[in-house]
This record gives C-alpha cells, structure tokens and sequence, in this order.
C-alpha cells in the first residue's frame, strides 16, 4: 500500500510540475518538480523528503547543494508547505472558474 501512495504522490508532482507557472521555491533542487512533503537539513536547504531519502541513501549524509557533512537529521519545513497550500488553493480556484465559464449557457 505505502509504495501505491508513494506512486500516486510521485504522479502528484508529476503532474503539479507540468504547470508553467510554479514558483521556483516550491521545486525540489534533486529532481525539479513540486516538492511533496518539504524538509530541511542542517545546513538550511529545502527538498522533497524523498529525494533527499534516496540521495542519503546513494551518496551518504551529505548536502546535495553544499556538499557539507550532515547528521541526517531532517525537519519538516511548515512554511514551504504552507505555500504549497496556498499555490493548490490558487490553482483549484483558477479551475473551477475556467470550468464555470466553460459551462455557463446564456
């Protein structure tokens, strides 16, 4: 089930990341796309959870940006959630009004 979910929210950001219009701070600087669960590192960089899982993994407890020396230990990074919040709201507004108009007949 968690590798399902693990799809589904790679598609997510797949699909998030086809949008022109992301704000370059909501991208994880591995892969490009629109971070899913953002986390930060001791030396103050953002990345998706993920990412930076499978880059521990592969090269060790290093920054990916820096190159700095890491413990490992990682934090959730509310405020960029937050924003990706707020872009998704902004995104399902600009929708429904698309398809409202779409669907108005005079």
């Amino acid at each position: 089930m968690l590798a399902m979910d693990n799809l589904r929210d790679r598609k997510l950001a797949e699909q998030r990341t086809r949008d022109s219009d992301i704000p370059e701070y909501l991208t994880c600087p591995l892969c490009g796309q629109v971070m899913i669960d953002p986390v930060t590192i001791a030396t103050g960089k953002t990345f998706d959870q993920q990412f930076l899982k499978d880059w521990f993994e592969k090269k060790g407890l290093v920054c990916p940006l820096t190159g700095e020396p890491v413990s490992g230990a990682i934090v959730r990074n509310e405020r960029i959630r937050g924003y990706l919040k707020e872009w998704e709201d902004s995104k399902v507004e600009l929708i429904t009004k698309v398809q409202s108009r779409i669907s108005y007949k005079p």
